[in-house]
């Protein structure tokens, strides 16, 4: 089952905000920071680009923003827009284990990235979905169509993960029925393909400005991965530890009803 667990300041573990994953943050606390006239809020912000982790402070460098792990490692994040040293404090920072995605905090408050209204993806689908979902989280607020054009894409490469590759999406909704998949997931798949299309060829449907809606695709996809992934795998899953006598009189007992039935 996918963990849903919110960033929270100082808690070892939640969803990250870059990636998606429910991993373990590593926290920093500052111990000075660089600055000239700016807020702590602008300082946080010009860390976002060219930063790089470091166990050990170089040498002479007045181009770094010391910082101290919690914990007893002291580690510095390079910032080169350095002119001068002050002390300060509510500045900290959260680094992912999955990802190595980092966190701005001021104040307790997560300033950077911006929390998505959407949920993270599903942990079962595959690295490549993930990203493209992620990629739609990120830029659902000023462009739901630009979502729901991406989380078409993320159907698409999902009827690959279940094995119909190579297939046009309408085609691989129509293997998935004939293969009996759940009505419910088969028109599910179709309220985000025809949202994604429309994204890209405007017809009846506009999601120029409707970003609830685009917000729902997300919960569509994930609901797709937890029926059709992650359901089933945890299904096997449990099934494959039962004992061995267990599972091979499951198995004649299955036998001996189809022969019946076949009668």
């Amino acid at each position: 089952m996918t963990q849903i667990a919110p960033p929270s300041f100082s808690n070892p573990r939640f969803n990250c905000p870059h990636c998606g994953a429910f991993s373990a943050h590593t926290w920093y606390e500052s111990l000075a920071f660089s600055t000239a006239k700016d807020s702590l809020a602008n300082i946080a912000q010009a860390l976002i680009s060219g930063r790089t982790l470091s166990e050990r402070p170089k040498v002479g460098d007045s181009h770094s923003l010391h910082l101290r792990q919690i914990g007893p490692i002291a580690v510095f994040i390079q910032n080169r827009g350095v002119r001068e040293i002050r002390y300060g404090a509510g500045l900290n920072l959260s680094k992912c284990e999955s990802c190595d995605g980092i966190a701005v905090w001021v104040a307790e408050a997560m300033i950077y990235p911006e929390l998505s209204s959407c949920p993270p993806p599903n942990e079962d689908l595959a690295d490549d979905i993930k990203a493209d979902y992620n990629e739609a989280r990120a830029i659902v607020e000023k462009s739901p169509r630009g979502a729901a054009a991406l989380l078409r894409l993320c159907l698409q490469k999902l009827c690959g993960q279940l094995g119909y590759q190579g297939l046009s999406i309408d085609a691989a909704i129509a293997k998935l029925y004939a293969d009996k998949v759940d009505p419910r997931l088969i028109m599910v798949m179709d309220i985000v393909r025809v949202y994604g299309n429309n994204a890209v060829h405007p017809g009846e449907l506009d999601l120029r400005d409707d970003r609830d809606i685009a917000i729902k695709l997300f919960q569509l996809i994930n609901v797709l991965a937890g029926e059709l992934l992650s359901t089933p795998k945890q299904i096997a899953a449990m099934f494959g530890a039962l004992p061995e006598g267990a599972k091979e009189a499951a198995e004649r007992r299955n036998q001996k009803a189809t022969g019946a039935r076949d009668k």
